[in-house]
Formats: structure tokens, C-alpha cells, sequence
């Protein structure tokens, strides 16, 4: 899957140990992507964890987390119904209950 950056995740993968002192996820918690695919293609970095860079066989880095163990959290910016119409306390929508009300 691939995340953007400000993305909201959840850590869905196993509880692993403590890697060379790196923090790493914890099952459930949920997260901000900062970085997407730039060492590796499938990997993210978290707004929330940073780990200070150390040598990885190929080079000097931060821990990237593999990105199959999260999911993307959806978040509904706002509550509507063709049926019913916007909330009555909303100014963004045409809320037609108010206006049927008002006649």
C-alpha cells in the first residue's frame, strides 16, 4: 500500500522486541506518516517514532517501518444524509430541514 505524507495509520503488525535500542511500533497505536518510500519502496517513517540513524548493512539511517504491518485510518470530515440533510447546527452545508422548518 502506499501512504502519503500527514497520512493517519495504525500499527496492525506484531509486538517486536527492541532493535538495537530503536524504538519501534506498538500493536493497535496509531500514527502520522513523515517520510514514504524513500530508502525502501514499502516502508514508512513515523511522525511519532524517531530513532536516531545508525549503520544498516547498506548504509547509515533511521529505522524505517515496513509498511504492510499498518492501515489507513479514515477519519469522515463531516456527517450527512441524503435523506435526512446536514446536521442542524451546520453552516458549510444547505441544510434543507432548517429552511422546511422556517416556512
Amino acid at each position: 500500500m502506499t501512504f502519503r505524507v500527514g497520512q493517519k495509520v495504525k500499527y496492525v503488525g506484531p509486538l517486536f522486541p527492541n532493535i538495537y535500542g530503536q524504538i519501534v511500533p506498538a500493536p493497535n497505536a496509531k500514527y502520522t506518516v513523515r517520510a514514504a518510500g524513500f530508502h525502501f519502496e514499502d516502508a514508512i517513517l513515523l511522525n511519532e517514532i524517531v530513532n536516531t540513524p545508525r549503520q544498516w548493512g547498506d548504509g547509515i539511517y533511521e529505522l524505517w517501518m515496513n509498511a504492510k504491518f499498518f492501515h489507513p485510518i479514515v477519519e469522515r470530515k463531516s456527517e450527512i444524509s441524503f435523506t435526512e440533510g446536514a446536521p442542524l447546527d451546520s453552516e458549510r452545508w444547505d441544510n434543507r430541514r432548517q429552511k422546511e422548518n422556517a416556512r
